[in-house]
Formats: C-alpha cells, structure tokens, sequence
C-alpha cells in the first residue's frame, strides 16, 4: 500500500511574476484554491478578513481557498503569485511567512527558480515546504535520514550544497529548503557540523600534524582549517586535540 503521507499533496494551477509600474488594485475577491504571494521588490499591502498588511520584501501571504482578500500595489512593487490547489489539512484563515524557521530558506528558493520561470519542476516542492511552514502537517521524515546516509556513506568527501543537490538530482534551493522545511536547520549549517565532526574524529586517530590534516580534510591550508573548525566548533583544531588527549586514559 503507497505511503499517500510521503506523496506531495499539491497541484499548481497558475504563476504569474510582474514589476508594476504604474499603482494597481485587484479588488475585493475569493476564489476556491490556494494563493501564495511574495514580496520580491518595493512593498504590497493587503487587505483580508479585516486586517490590513503590509508586505516587504522577503515576505509572502498565504491565502486559503474562500479567503476575501485584495491586493494594492505600489508603483515598482514586484510579486510573484502561485496558485495552487492542496488535497491536505492547513490553516484556516491567512498566515503572514515572514519570521517562521525556514521561511527566508524557502523564499530564497522560490525567488531563485521563480526568476525566470514561475512554473518551475522544483516550485510545487517549495510550495508544500511553505504550507508546512505555514502549519500544515509535515509529510514523515526521509530527506534528511537519506541525506545523513549518502554523506555517512562517503565521510571524507567535502560535501557542499551544491554537491549534494547534484547527487540527488535537485537544485541547489530545491535541497536546501526541503531539507529545512523537515529539519528546522540550514542545510549548510548541517554540512559544516558534519564535516566539522568527521575532523574531530580524524584527529583522533591520527598523529599527523595540523597542516598534514588541513590538506587530508580537504582544506586549502592549516590556517583555512584553524577557521573552519573554530567557527563551526567554538575550539581551536590544538585546544580540541589537547583536550581530546587529556580525557584519553
């Protein structure tokens, strides 16, 4: 029986992406699917259910079907608008995406593969990324079990976001906003700790000098390492090693 939790619940209808340059109004309508607005460029204001907002850049309004709502725009406001149709549970009534975690990653990614196409291959992911963001339920883990394994499986490769999008056949803002729509973290953040760990363990076993073990990890020079691992860890590579030491029996 296929896992219907795991299947993206989502459906794009239309897209459309414009830099207005004269002021425009939508006026006072509903309609019966999903609407996710972004503010990509000046400012949007909106009025639904009785509240009005306004939108900077960065920020996005989620609208469930039936939801009145109008949309006035400034001359040089730029939007990119998706609509869309979602067979799963959400929010009843409009959500402001502007502070979640994982929202800034996720429009990152869609302002990015949006830019020239809004229909885009990776724009429904980024859309079901958003609802979940937004409150919908999220789908079971796997992307990150599966992202955990593939590097697990290579453990001295110097895995990027871009290498690792590459691998499995995504775009670079593709990867990283699943990842965090079901982690909660920067795919970036994880790769550092990871590659940060894998040093510590390689220091461990090894007597080999600190500029040996820049250019085994992969690093430019003992001075690129040194920064790395004091950015991602807190310890300088020789205050970890001595302090590895002196708990060694």
């Amino acid at each position: 029986m296929p896992n219907h939790q795991n299947r993206v619940q989502i459906r794009l209808l239309t897209a459309d992406a414009a830099t207005l340059q004269h002021p425009a109004r939508t006026g006072r309508h509903h309609h019966a699917f999903w609407q996710l607005d972004h503010c990509a460029g000046g400012t949007i204001a909106a009025q639904c259910t009785g509240i009005d907002l306004h939108l900077r850049p960065g920020e996005g309004l989620l609208l469930p079907p039936a939801a009145v709502h109008e949309f006035i725009y400034r001359r040089g406001s730029h939007f990119v608008s998706w609509k869309f149709t979602w067979d799963g549970p959400g929010p009843a009534t409009p959500v402001l995406l502007s502070g979640q975690s994982g929202w800034t990653g996720v429009a990152a990614a869609l302002a990015s593969v949006s830019k020239n196409r809004p229909i885009n291959p990776a724009t429904e992911h980024l859309l079901c990324a958003a609802m979940h963001i937004a409150g919908a339920p999220k789908p079971a883990a796997g992307f990150a079990t599966d992202l955990g394994r593939l590097v697990d499986a290579h453990p001295a490769r110097v895995w990027t976001v871009a290498g690792i999008a590459a691998a499995l056949g995504l775009s670079p803002g593709h990867a990283s906003a699943r990842f965090r729509a079901e982690s909660g973290m920067a795919l970036k953040t994880w790769l550092d700790a990871r590659r940060a760990a894998h040093a510590g363990e390689v220091m461990g076993a090894s007597d080999l000098g600190l500029a040996d073990l820049a250019l085994r990890l992969g690093f430019a020079d003992q001075f690129a390492f040194s920064r790395f691992f004091r950015r991602v860890t807190g310890d300088a590579p020789s205050v970890f090693r001595a302090r590895q030491a002196a708990a060694d029996p």
